[in-house]
């Protein structure tokens, strides 16, 4: 069927247009993409990350955290190094330090053992 393919293509193209407005400093419109993306794909864990750092760059550290801790909890491993970033930024933001860096600190841990790790791309060693 070419809905599937369509509506990824689709999201892709979105995603992508929406990172460049983002690398423009055009934040507000990426925001607004992102936001637009959210209600056509609600479960898209990239979307829902991409809508937390849109929203941590235009100043909503409230949105940002709360949509961290939304996909923290649905993420896989290779996410969580990205979402503890966003989460530490989100929270110094907020004032709340200790927490920031933690979350922070967890992410750098996570980097880290992950580029130490040697990637088989999904193939048996």
């Amino acid at each position: 069927m070419a809905l599937p393919r369509l509506r990824r293509e689709v999201r892709d193209a979105l995603a992508v247009y929406g990172h460049l407005l983002l690398s423009a400093r055009k934040t507000e419109k990426a925001h607004a993409v992102f936001k637009g993306m959210r209600v056509l794909f609600p479960d898209d864990l990239q979307v829902i990350r991409s809508l937390a750092v849109t929203s941590l760059a235009s100043g909503d550290a409230e949105g940002a955290l709360a949509l961290a801790d939304e996909l923290r909890a649905q993420a896989g491993a290779e996410d969580m190094a990205a979402l503890d970033a966003v989460r530490g930024k989100a929270l110094f933001a907020l004032g709340r330090i200790e927490e920031a860096r933690n979350a922070l600190t967890r992410s750098l841990t996570l980097r880290a053992t992950a580029a130490a790790t040697p990637s088989t791309n999904g193939k048996a060693p």
